[in-house]
């Protein structure tokens, strides 16, 4: 179920959630058939907030489901393999000249 990370995720997955109503509980068998629906979504590739708008679920609630069934969530700005990676400094020093002298006695 594991999504390469250069394919689009397929949007019927994220067809297949339903739009809940503001303020409606969910239990039982729906609440259990909703966050597999959401789990799968979210496994094949989409983003927990294209979750939300398409459910109505606030963020907090879709992430909050998501980690109690055990799903390893991805680091926020999604996959950023194309080479152009943030460069560190190359002496090892501080990336702010100076800041690392304040607080000392002059």
């Amino acid at each position: 179920m594991s999504q390469s990370p250069t394919s689009k995720p397929d949007p019927a997955l994220l067809d297949a959630i339903p739009e809940i109503p503001r303020n409606k509980r969910l239990r039982g068998k729906e609440a259990v058939e909703f966050w597999a629906r959401a789990v799968k979504a979210y496994g094949g590739g989409h983003s927990i907030r294209a979750i939300c708008a398409r459910s109505g679920r606030s963020y907090g609630v879709v992430h909050q489901n998501l980690m109690a069934r055990g799903v390893v969530l991805r680091s926020p700005g999604g996959y950023r393999g194309n080479g152009h990676a943030k460069k560190q400094p190359s002496n090892g020093g501080p990336r702010c000249p100076g800041t690392h002298e304040r607080g000392q006695a002059g």
